[in-house]
């Protein structure tokens, strides 16, 4: 019940998801800071689509098979129809990152703030006020 051909889905999910958090390193010589946050964003997305869908698949192959009323007749579920589930997740989870990328896309604004406190200070000759 190891299954490789979903274990392999779990590392590739593993990877993308090193991958987006190496990327918080990159600057943005090249490429916009826009583009590399969104690539970020939809690594780690799809990274954790492909880590999670495959193990919780594997948890409800187990179950149906601990929990099946008949003891007689064994329960099999193949890798193909886990695998094609984890397809059908992949596909709702893209269509869902696709339409958030085009309805919200990132943009990045650097906002300029200074804050100037005014205190007054009395003393015998009068009142003097300092800016910091």
């Amino acid at each position: 019940m190891s299954s490789p051909n979903l274990n392999l889905v779990i590392v590739l999910g593993s990877v993308f998801s090193y991958i987006s958090a190496f990327m918080f390193a990159a600057q943005g010589h090249t490429v916009s800071m826009e583009t590399i946050i969104q690539a970020r964003v939809s690594l780690l997305y799809v990274g954790l689509s492909l880590v999670f869908g495959p193990l919780l698949g594997k948890s409800w192959r187990l179950y149906r098979v601990f929990t099946h009323r008949v003891p007689d007749k064994r329960v099999i579920i193949k890798d193909i129809s886990l695998l094609g589930l984890e397809a059908a997740l992949l596909f709702v989870d893209s269509l869902l990152l696709l339409s958030w990328v085009l309805s919200d896309p990132v943009t990045c604004v650097q906002n300029v703030s200074a804050s100037i406190k005014v205190m007054q200070e009395t003393s015998t000759r009068g009142v003097v006020s300092v800016c910091d």
